[in-house]
């Protein structure tokens, strides 16, 4: 019988997950989080795993659970993931698909890319006025090395309480922490850029699903300088792709 896995905690995961349940096509979801779980439970036809998994832990699940095929919808900046994802794939014969996030063209002046979040902190220290993080948590530290990083950083992040802990014991204020899930709208975006006199908004390079020209369109009313951290370049399919090919191989089952 043709069963997938599902790599996700993305827009793009839950977009398929939906469409799985929807179309019974037999699937497992794996999330890293509780609340990447909370989100898919109203798919009750889907497996869903909760937790990060190493490279020897997806093995196992492949050669346990004999799944036809792979889709890889984790964040376009969880290289690591990726990679664990793909060796596992080809150690053990099972087919991968890429999903990937079309990229958005811009028109605002007042932006700069970076290759690294690092490189964009060290710019950002040298620049005056608050600053909106809006690039996750998982590399928070590198943006306490900014002059007086905790009075002039906001930084917005999932409401899980153990990431809220995280930034607190990083020196993050509490009053500076923005706990709400996204992607966000322009007004939203807007808000929490007036709300916190923001002057220089950081985000990646994230696709349409991550909000991305919603948070570049916003920075540019708001008349905030854009930091923006490239995406890696690769390869793939895209969601509707992905799409069809299910289509057509639950049709020749």
């Amino acid at each position: 019988m043709f069963r997938i896995l599902i790599f996700g905690g993305t827009t793009e995961g839950r977009e398929l997950a939906d469409f799985c349940h929807s179309n019974r096509i037999p699937a497992a979801v794996c999330v890293t989080t509780g609340l990447g779980k909370e989100l898919l439970s109203s798919f009750n036809t889907l497996k869903i795993i909760t937790g990060k998994k190493d490279y020897s832990q997806i093995v196992n699940m492949l050669e346990k659970e004999k799944y036809s095929a792979v889709l890889d919808a984790t964040h376009p900046f969880a290289e690591k993931a990726t990679e664990n994802i793909k060796k596992a794939c080809k150690d053990t014969n099972t087919q991968f698909f890429r999903v990937i996030r079309d990229s958005e063209k811009i028109d605002y002046n007042d932006v700069k890319y970076f290759d690294s979040i690092g490189s964009a902190a060290e710019y950002a220290e040298k620049e005056s006025g608050n600053i909106l993080i809006t690039t996750g948590s998982k590399n928070l530290a590198e943006y306490t090395g900014i002059r007086n990083f905790s009075e002039r950083l906001v930084v917005r992040v999932l409401p899980d309480s153990r990431i809220i802990n995280s930034c607190i014991e990083m020196g993050f204020k509490k009053e500076n922490i923005i706990s709400e899930i996204g992607p966000f709208t322009v007004e939203q975006n807007c808000s929490h850029i007036r709300r916190n006199n923001i002057r220089i908004v950081i985000t990646k390079e994230s696709g349409k699903n991550g909000g991305f020209s919603d948070k570049i369109t916003a920075a540019q009313l708001c008349g905030c300088k854009a930091l923006i951290i490239r995406k890696p370049i690769e390869y793939g399919y895209s969601a509707e792709e992905i799409k069809k090919i299910l289509m057509r191989v639950k049709d020749e089952q």
